[in-house]
């Protein structure tokens, strides 16, 4: 005889069944990227070419360290603390040799050093050293050209400008640039004067094609036809966000008598992005001290909402260990254990469509009852008293954070709006 478990029965086993599954620790799937370095170049000669090749592979795995430690320090031009050859030697989870030569006493080589992003944080860590690892989203770059007396330029001719920036290579930092191809999509989306303009429309299709986040509308305006590097210019920045703010900028590129157009206006692309990564950084620092939490609440429609936020919650470096409280039909309660502060974590959650934002007490009638709900904190069973004072029941405050996956049933129209 068939026996039918009831709906609600099988929800409680789904129920049982996830929070063993998600009630361990969160490995986060690390960003990679970040600590691999590529391009080492090292050319040493010893007594043979074996102990030239160790010798060589020794001072590569340091010059990528250095090189690592700029790349996630917040002060520009940081020098890396003092490490042995040993303590360099196990940050390195492996290394690849991309080109090498070698003879009988010497080895050159390019490599490839990929480092253990757990050891390198707790080496920050236990230095006292601030570090930035999240990395933005790319950010879409439309350069406008305009020279005095012309209308602006940005896709109806391959200006020297827009050229600069096709011809830069990909930045090591921590903010991706994407630069659209002007193909005809492109050049129906959006036109110099509606870049200028900031049309909502256009920048919400071009940056959704090329998986972008912000837009970025960088206007060169010279006097002449063409740039004089002997002349300072200054570079105007327009960024777009997908929250509908907007944020004005300014760059400037220095003179450089005697150089080329094409080398000058290299230097303003450089000079805008060091900016743009420069302001990544210092809001994106997380500090040296002990790991902090915070509950949240996820409200879910499905159990595939769940499943999804706890993926993208592995994609966070910034978030160690997301433990799962409890489960409804309606709302996942979860533990988070971070490093830095609670903005830094927002902005780190946000790279994964994952907003983090104060949530009101989950009772009215307990808020009318004047209980307290600090940002961030979980208060204790407090109970609840009755007109005369009789204690009608206990109330347990919940979170009072609230994080919401873009893509949830459970939190309302999804995709992304420039206002």
């Amino acid at each position: 005889m068939l026996h039918r478990r009831p709906l609600a029965c099988l929800f409680q086993l789904v129920l049982g069944i996830v929070l063993l599954a998600f009630s361990g620790p969160a490995r986060a799937q690390e960003s990679s990227d970040i600590f691999t370095v590529k391009d080492v170049a090292v050319d040493v000669t010893a007594d043979n070419a074996a102990a030239a090749r160790d010798r060589a592979i020794t001072e590569a795995q340091r010059k990528a360290f250095a090189e690592l430690y700029g790349r996630l320090s917040p002060v520009p031009g940081a020098r890396p603390p003092e490490l042995s050859d040993l303590e360099v030697a196990r940050l390195v989870q492996d290394f690849e040799v991309q080109r090498e030569r070698s003879s009988a006493v010497r080895y050159l080589a390019t490599l490839t050093v990929r480092f253990r992003p757990a050891n390198v944080r707790t080496l920050l860590q236990d230095k006292g050293a601030s570090y930035v690892e999240v990395r933005s989203r790319p950010v879409l770059v439309l350069p406008v050209y305009q020279s005095s007396g012309n209308p602006p330029v940005l896709w109806e001719d391959r200006s020297a400008w827009r050229a600069a920036w096709e011809n830069f290579p990909p930045p090591q930092g921590m903010v991706p640039i994407v630069v659209p191809y002007g193909e005809l999509t492109d050049i129906a989306d959006v036109s110099a004067a509606t870049a200028l303009e900031g049309d909502t429309g256009g920048f919400n299709a071009i940056a959704e094609r090329y998986g972008a986040s912000d837009v970025l509308v960088a206007v060169l305006g010279v006097r002449g036809a063409e740039p004089d590097p002997s002349q300072p210019n200054t570079v105007r920045l327009t960024r777009y966000s997908p929250d509908g703010s907007k944020r004005s900028d300014t760059v400037t590129v220095p003179a450089a008598p005697g150089q080329t157009v094409d080398a000058y206006l290299a230097g303003g692309v450089a000079a805008v992005v060091r900016s743009l990564d420069e302001k990544w950084r210092q809001a994106n620092t997380v500090a040296a001290g002990p790991e902090q939490t915070m509950q949240v609440a996820v409200p879910i429609a499905r159990l595939d909402d769940w499943v999804q936020t706890k993926r993208r919650l592995s994609q966070v470096p910034t978030v160690t260990r997301a433990d799962l409280m409890s489960l409804t039909r309606t709302a996942a309660r979860v533990e988070l254990t971070y490093r830095g502060t609670p903005e830094v974590l927002a902005t780190a959650l946000s790279q994964q469509d994952l907003e983090l934002t104060e949530a009101p007490p989950l009772d009215q009638a307990a808020a009318q009852a004047g209980l307290p709900a600090v940002p961030g904190t979980v208060a204790a069973p407090v109970s609840v008293l009755g007109p005369a004072g009789q204690p009608i029941g206990v109330y347990q405050t919940g979170p009072v954070w609230q994080l919401r996956w873009a893509g949830s049933q459970a939190s309302g129209p999804v995709g992304r709006t420039f206002r």
